[in-house]
């Protein structure tokens, strides 16, 4: 189409290009795509996690093809749109291009494909866009619904109606939980059948129970095995172990020294262990229907090991870790993380550091005594919603139809089955590894 090209490029460039994940690419692909595409280049992070998906190279190579005035219509993965590695391509679009139409199509039983898929279609003209400029959050041009505000950067698009728009505008009046707080990923062992399923001689004093994802409902957490923690309090690898401990890692050193994430030099480390450290910490499934946070705060919560199917804070105190617990339980809080979370097959959307980090925190409310108490009434099965939207909702001067945009969020009021609380206190003589915990 050299014709085509040189005079300015297409004007109408329809596609559904390949969606494949990065880890599924060999190795040289991967740096021919960084050298050659620059929103590939710039959505390049650490881990697979946050590598770009193949379709993004292909939407920075249909935008090249369009010609000023021209229109791109394409249908991409719809982690585009909240992901970190979109960024670039998110910017290019809303900045050199009108933005006509974002539309989600996950939901919509017309648009199924016939594998899992989250699709999100991107209508763009290429041609800066007007002051006023909203587009539309669906692809019939009657569409009502259009989108008030599209983040430019790092930040994602989120595709939720007008009054929603404004209410998690009012959100962002106050700092994010990022500013204060760190959130990392739990411990991974990159051998989970070395760690994880351990053999009946390794010595109890290495045995802890482990928390995954699943495990997790609101200020309940429920430990569904044990892993072999061969690290100190401080999160310090051992140098040497036990001897039933070290003859089993010893029999198994290849699968040790083959583990992609690396080892140093003491073939057992375990990696991110600090989220496994014997202090205040709130944890929340990376993988769930919505946002439901526990805490481990007491004895014996204190020497689980969440896993990295969980994020995990690590705080400064007891009350603090209790206080951001009832936090992130509230409908507002967990109405801003679903917003911009990506979504995930079932209903399902993954609440990572970003979705989680980028929600509201007042600096001064987790000094608040108030949610620290509702906290330990939640964990000890107390119905609090109510008392606790009460609370975080005047925290976050929220007008009611803030609160009434907000509790429409998919998500926000779809409770999982809960198993009756057992107090973490008075426990003597049974068996923590077993057994559900909430906090008193």
């Amino acid at each position: 189409f050299g014709d085509v090209t040189a005079a300015g490029g297409f004007d109408l460039v329809v596609g559904n290009p390949p969606w494949v994940r990065a880890e599924s690419l060999p190795a040289p692909a991967r740096a021919q795509l960084k050298e050659r595409f620059r929103w590939w280049r710039a959505g390049s992070g650490r881990g697979y996690g946050h590598q770009p998906d193949l379709a993004v190279a292909f939407l920075e190579r249909a935008w090249e093809l369009t010609r000023p005035d021209g229109v791109l219509a394409m249908l991409v993965p719809a982690k585009v749109a909240t992901a970190a590695y979109g960024a670039a391509a998110r910017t290019a679009l809303s900045e050199g291009g009108t933005v006509l139409a974002v539309a989600d199509l996950t939901h919509i039983p017309e648009a199924s494909f016939d594998a899992t898929a989250y699709p999100l279609a991107i209508v763009v003209r290429s041609h800066p866009p007007p002051a006023d400029h909203r587009p539309r959050l669906g692809l019939d041009p009657g569409t009502g619904a259009t989108l008030g505000r599209m983040t430019p950067g790092v930040g994602p698009w989120i595709l939720v109606p007008d009054t929603l728009q404004a209410a998690l505008a009012r959100l962002q009046l106050h700092p994010p939980l990022s500013e204060s707080t760190r959130i990392h990923l739990g411990v991974k062992t990159g051998a989970n059948h070395l760690f994880l399923a351990p053999a009946a001689e390794i010595e109890e004093e290495l045995l802890r129970p482990a928390v995954h994802g699943k495990d997790l409902r609101a200020f309940l957490a429920t430990p569904s095995g044990q892993i072999v923690w061969t690290h100190d309090e401080h999160g310090v690898v051992r140098l040497s172990l036990p001897p039933q401990a070290a003859r089993h890692f010893k029999r198994h050193a290849d699968a040790l020294r083959g583990r992609s994430d690396g080892v140093g030099a003491v073939p057992w480390s375990l990696f991110r262990a600090a989220a496994g450290r014997p202090l205040p910490r709130v944890i929340w499934a990376d993988l769930a229907r919505r946002l439901e946070a526990a805490c481990l705060v007491e004895p014996p919560s204190l020497d689980w090991v969440p896993m990295n199917s969980c994020y995990v804070v690590l705080a400064d105190s007891t009350a603090g870790a209790l206080a951001l617990c009832a936090w992130l339980n509230s409908t507002w809080i967990r109405a801003a993380a679903r917003a911009t979370a990506d979504p995930a097959s079932g209903g399902f959307a993954r609440f990572n550091a970003r979705a989680v980090g980028a929600v509201p925190l007042p600096r001064a409310a987790l000094g608040d005594e108030r949610l620290t108490a509702l906290a330990r009434r939640g964990g000890a099965g107390d119905d609090v919603q109510a008392e606790l939207d009460e609370l975080v909702g005047t925290w976050l001067e929220l007008r009611p139809r803030d609160r009434r945009a907000l509790a429409e969020v998919v998500g926000v009021g779809t409770e999982r089955r809960r198993r009756e609380p057992v107090s973490a206190q008075g426990s003597a003589g049974r068996d923590p590894r077993s057994r559900a915990t909430r906090i008193s």
